[in-house]
């Protein structure tokens, strides 16, 4: 009976021993807070994906796409990019007359899809901020993104009687730390037909 004591005592201790045999002990490293002010020296080129030209007036759910490229010779990493694809873009458009969106003006344009304009009140300092999930994206050289943006506005937008209005559309980063900004392009809208 003496052994089986010795056995109870020694067990526990054998135990122990045995599951502390060789641990890895790896450092916990904090995240540093991201500098989305920080400004990145980056060639990228914002453009118009799709080849579609005309838009139906009172349609919801369409869309326009853009292309963001890297055309420098090294990687661009953003931290600031949004999860929601979209929010990643400001689109601007203006009333033209075919064949003369050059002759615009940057006051002529008027913000159609803010993005995360969104905005949340910042107390500390009485600014409003931006709101929305971030996540850092890299942009090889030459490796691109496809941003989609709704053209809600179209679903609304009157075309005084007109069969054909042609609107000017450019995009514009909705980022601090770089800056890209599309071409103009024209587009044509069309009032919607409802076939019976």
């Amino acid at each position: 009976m003496t052994d089986m004591r010795k056995i109870f005592l020694f067990l526990p201790l054998l135990l122990l021993l045995c599951s502390c045999a060789d641990e890895a002990h790896y450092p916990v490293t904090l995240q540093k807070k991201r500098n989305f002010n920080k400004k990145i020296n980056a060639s990228l080129e914002l453009t118009r994906g799709a080849v579609r030209l005309d838009y139906v007036a009172g349609k919801s759910g369409q869309k326009i796409l853009f292309i963001l490229r890297n055309t420098g010779l090294s990687a661009v990493n953003i931290d600031e990019w949004y999860m929601n694809e979209p929010d990643n873009i400001r689109l601007y458009y203006a009333r033209c007359e075919k064949g003369k969106s050059s002759q615009l003006k940057d006051s002529d344009f008027v913000c159609f899809w803010p993005g995360p304009e969104k905005k949340t009140k910042n107390t500390k300092n009485g600014k409003n901020k931006h709101s929305g999930r971030r996540m850092p994206m890299c942009l090889t050289p030459n490796s691109a993104t496809l941003i989609e943006a709704p053209m809600e506005f179209l679903r609304t937008f009157p075309l005084n009687g007109k069969p054909i209005v042609t609107i000017a559309v450019k995009a514009k980063l909705n980022l601090r730390s770089v800056d890209a900004e599309s071409p103009v392009y024209e587009i044509d809208i069309r009032p919607i037909v409802i076939q019976f």
